[in-house]
């Protein structure tokens, strides 16, 4: 066992052992990775229509266009649909992590500029659920867009939903300085955020965000029976949306 080559034959061998198994699993996903690439797409995911909301959300829509006639509002917008965020990182990557998380209902001005967001708070919600709402609320901050967050079954009322869009009341003159322009009367206008004002915490989400309003239920109505929503992105890997937002985020 003096013997020098006899010690390099071992080395080696214990290498080919250990690296084995490595090259076995990396050959298997290559193998799948082909096998999916051949597969075509239509009869393999044979498409279907579905229902694009479900009764909450087509409730707490046609609240938003009773209480905002003169306003677009539009339903299961994806972040990657009105957030634009720099290409020095990868894009898809981005995306993989948040971009393609979609808020219920979004209230925009009559050239399309968002206002709000609403996410709405369902019976049903699960851990996952709450989880991406937590996801989308950070980022929206961070974009400086107003959340509000709803109970489905305690819709606030056509006035109540005007209130929380108006701009927040502008702020006293100190005593001795100028006295500040009085405010333009918002009657006749579209409900605009030039600067969001921050309110806060986000009690439902459980996170100290500053933008997000959140409306306390005082009634309960009855929505009625509905087919359950869509939980399509459920069912991917769950690394692809636990991406980190920032160090030490959600």
């Amino acid at each position: 066992m003096d013997d020098p080559w006899i010690w390099l034959a071992v080395g080696i061998a214990g290498t080919l052992a250990a690296l084995a198994p490595l090259w076995l699993r990396a050959r298997q996903r290559s193998k799948a990775a082909r096998a999916l690439d051949q597969l075509d797409t239509l009869s393999t995911w044979p498409p279907e229509p579905m229902r694009v909301l479900d009764v909450h959300e087509r409730l707490a829509l046609q609240a938003l266009n009773r209480a905002l006639p003169h306003h677009l509002i539009l339903a299961a917008v994806p972040l990657a649909g009105f957030l634009n965020v720099p290409r020095r990182h990868s894009y898809t990557e981005w995306l993989k992590r948040v971009g393609h998380l979609a808020v219920d209902l979004m209230v925009c001005d009559s050239s399309s500029q968002v206002v709000a967001v609403v996410l709405l708070r369902k019976p049903n919600d699960t851990a996952k659920r709450l989880r991406r709402a937590e996801r989308i609320v950070r980022v929206l901050e961070a974009a400086r867009v107003r959340v509000l967050v709803w109970p489905a079954a305690a819709l606030p009322s056509p006035d109540e939903i005007r209130e929380s869009l108006r701009p927040a009341p502008r702020a006293a003159p100190l005593p001795g300085s100028p006295a500040s322009a009085p405010p333009e009367s918002s009657a006749g206008r579209d409900i605009t955020l030039n600067t969001p004002t921050r309110h806060g915490p986000a009690h439902g989400l459980g996170l100290p965000v500053p933008l997000v309003v959140e409306r306390h239920p005082n009634t309960t109505p009855t929505p009625g029976r509905e087919t359950p929503p869509s939980t399509w992105f459920d069912d991917l890997d769950p690394a692809q949306d636990g991406g980190p937002l920032r160090p030490g985020s959600v």
